[in-house]
């Protein structure tokens, strides 16, 4: 199990962010222990295509993981506006679809804004 103080740590990663980040948080069996959590790319707002399935699925093995959120911010974008592009909804349903072939499906996927806001899939309705 994680540490609360760095788990804290991570996500203050996204919430304070002045560049685009991406990571995940890797869970255990149960779905609610969070065993593992990894920024797996930055760059500027917009700028992040190419997220690399070898680096979610080694850190998920490593982390013996078998479920996982992913998050990334939009350090540009408000609450009224915070809302996921078509390249955030192709590329969550792309990680899922490959993780869930090894028993680690994608249970959300949560978006931070610049103003402290969050944005969550499932709590908006987008089933992943």
């Amino acid at each position: 199990m994680i540490d609360p103080e760095k788990f804290q740590k991570f996500i203050n990663t996204f919430k304070e962010s002045s560049v685009e980040k991406f990571g995940a948080v890797y869970l255990s069996a149960d779905h609610m222990t969070c065993v593992g959590v990894m920024v797996i790319a930055s760059g500027t707002p917009g700028s992040i295509r190419n997220i690399s399935m070898d680096k979610i699925l080694h850190e998920a093995q490593r982390f013996s993981a078998r479920g996982m959120i992913l998050m990334h911010n939009h350090p540009l974008t408000c609450q009224d506006k915070l809302r996921p592009s078509e390249a955030d909804l192709h590329t969550t349903y792309t990680i899922h679809d490959v993780t869930k072939t090894f028993g680690i499906p994608v249970l959300d996927h949560i978006i931070y804004g610049a103003d402290d806001s969050t944005f969550s899939f499932i709590h908006n309705g987008i089933h992943i």
